[in-house]
């Protein structure tokens, strides 16, 4: 078992790296999903892995309509996407064969790059050692009775809803200016903005100053 952060080494973007070539199947229920990180669908395609995505559906256009008409666009029984709305909050995926992800990330590169973002990977013999197979399958069998299969029509819905989001998005971003130009809170850009380095010497400073003390 290891835990999982983006300001460590066990990354998401090392993970698939890691296990896409070991696995024989991925299973992914991840409620949000932006085309700027497509890295999970194209490494299945790549690696020729059978893939089941599944996603969240609301007004708010959880998943991108880009990752929408790319799944429409594959045309293959292996790359599925079903989606399941409202309700569908996880972010699992699952290496079959290889070992399974379950944290707080979204599929979009903010989550995998930018956010402070945790969860746990467990490799295939400890999924296995904590019965955790069974459960899998069982997660997997009870999101898909309640998800649909993507169709063009739900992707021409949900498209037009982004586009109407996207003059949302415009006012939301004027708001988020006058936030930052308050100067009332320091603007946080990465966790790999951290310097380690920087960090133990301040500790080392702080015990120094407290040893002479």
């Amino acid at each position: 078992m290891r835990f999982v952060t983006n300001s460590n080494k066990e990354s998401l973007e090392a993970l698939l790296k890691n296990n896409i070539d070991k696995c024989t199947r991925v299973k992914a229920a991840i409620a949000y999903a932006n085309h700027d990180n497509m890295r999970l669908f194209e490494a299945c395609l790549r690696y020729n892995k059978p893939l089941d995505f599944y996603g969240r559906i609301d007004y708010t256009v959880p998943i991108s309509p880009e990752i929408l008409k790319w799944f429409l666009n594959q045309k293959s029984a292996n790359i599925q996407c079903k989606l399941v709305a409202n309700i569908l909050h996880a972010k699992v995926i699952w290496w079959q064969g290889a070992g399974a992800y379950i944290g707080s990330a979204n599929l979009t590169d903010r989550a995998w790059f930018r956010n402070i973002e945790s969860g746990l990977f467990l490799s295939h013999s400890e999924l296995i050692q904590n019965n955790m197979i069974e459960e899998l399958d069982g997660f997997f069998d009870s999101v898909d009775e309640k998800a649909l299969r993507l169709t063009s029509e739900i992707y021409e819905e949900q498209e037009k809803l982004y586009r109407k989001w996207h003059d949302i998005d415009r006012q939301k971003r004027k708001l988020e200016e006058e936030f930052e130009k308050s100067g009332l809170f320091p603007k946080l850009t990465s966790v790999f903005d951290t310097n380690i380095k920087t960090s133990d010497a301040k500790k080392y400073a702080l015990f120094h100053k407290e040893w002479n003390d």
